[in-house]
This record gives structure tokens, C-alpha cells and sequence, in this order.
């Protein structure tokens, strides 16, 4: 019988060991860790403060096939919650997401008045687009991206400016008005 106490207080100090040594990790690092489950980098997200990471922190996880996808989206995310902001250009946009490898496959659309539920304004001067970010087989739990711009951009030449190839210097100087972001969970509700 004390075997098996003295196993089980064991076990128990492994385990608080473990949560003591993720919590004095940095958010960052552990959203990095492979390692570590996605419940577990959710909360570190949650811990998040103000930005200090750059921007290229969230666009190397998500352009890594080697992560899972549910943490490729999160990151995602993350990118655009945190660092693209109404007023910046579309061309400012492509820095902040640095040469978006994830982007590559991911549909884009444009929208138009009276195509369903968007959270940015649609009908107004300029261009609404909604990026469906790194879509799995299923689609579902892909986060959905909606940026509306001041110009009328094509689709084309918005792929284009984001993914750094060079297009005419009105749609790279084109301004962000709106960004929204749609995170579903793995049953595809919305969070």
C-alpha cells in the first residue's frame, strides 16, 4: 500500500512540476512549443498583454506545415487581432504578414451588398474581402478574415499586394477601413 501512495505523490509532483514550469513560460513560448496541447496555448493566448511580439512571430507558425492546423489558425488570428488595425494600407498589410506562405491556397473572396451576414459594412465606396484562412478538408473551424477597403480592389490585385507581388501603387496605397474576424471552433460554431 505505501507503493502505491508513494507512486501516486510522485505522479502528483510530476504533474505540478509541469503546470508550475508552463506558467512561468512566456505566452510566446508556449504558443511556440510544439510540445504543449491547444487548450494549453489557448490559455496562453488568453494571457497575452499588450503587443511587444512582432508580427513575424504569428506568420512563421502559421506558415509551418509541421504545426497543427488548429494552431496554424489560432495564430492566424492572433496575426490580425493584433497587428492589422483600421488605416493601414494595403501594402503596409503585406509587411505585417510577411510573405504569407499560408495565404498561398486559401479562397478569397470578394463580397457585395445582399450576399449574407458580413461583420464589416458591405454597400459602401471600396471593396470588402473575406480571406477563409488555411481551410482544412472539412472546413470546418477555419477562421474567416474580413478586411474592407476605401478603393475598389480586384480580387486578383488584392491577392497580389498580399502576397508581395507588385501591383499599381492605387491598390497598395488603398486604406483599411474594417477588419473583423469570424474564429470558429472545431465543430464549425462560431467562438
Amino acid at each position: 500500500m505505501n507503493r502505491k501512495l508513494y507512486a501516486l505523490f510522485c505522479a502528483t509532483l510530476t504533474v505540478l512540476a509541469s503546470c508550475v514550469s508552463q506558467t512561468k513560460q512566456s505566452p510566446l513560448s508556449v504558443i511556440a512549443d510544439r510540445g504543449v496541447g491547444e487548450k494549453t496555448v489557448q490559455e496562453a493566448i488568453n494571457r497575452l498583454g499588450a503587443v511587444t511580439e512582432p508580427s513575424l512571430f504569428w506568420t512563421e507558425i502559421a506558415n509551418d506545415n509541421s504545426y497543427s492546423l488548429e494552431r496554424r489558425h489560432a495564430c492566424l488570428t492572433q496575426l490580425f487581432r493584433r497587428h492589422v488595425k483600421a488605416g493601414l494600407s494595403l501594402g503596409e498589410l503585406a509587411q505585417v504578414i510577411r510573405q504569407p506562405n499560408w495565404l498561398t491556397n486559401c479562397p478569397i473572396q470578394k463580397l457585395l451588398a445582399g450576399t449574407g451576414y458580413c461583420p464589416v459594412k458591405l454597400g459602401e465606396p471600396g471593396s470588402v474581402f473575406m480571406i477563409s484562412a488555411l481551410p482544412p478538408a472539412n472546413w470546418r473551424g477555419m477562421p474567416e478574415i474580413f478586411v474592407r477597403l476605401d478603393a475598389d480592389v480586384t480580387k486578383e490585385e488584392f491577392r497580389a499586394v498580399l502576397l508581395n507581388k507588385h501591383v499599381e501603387s492605387h491598390v497598395s496605397d488603398a486604406k483599411i477601413l474594417e477588419v473583423a474576424i469570424i474564429d470558429y471552433d472545431s465543430q464549425g460554431v462560431p467562438d
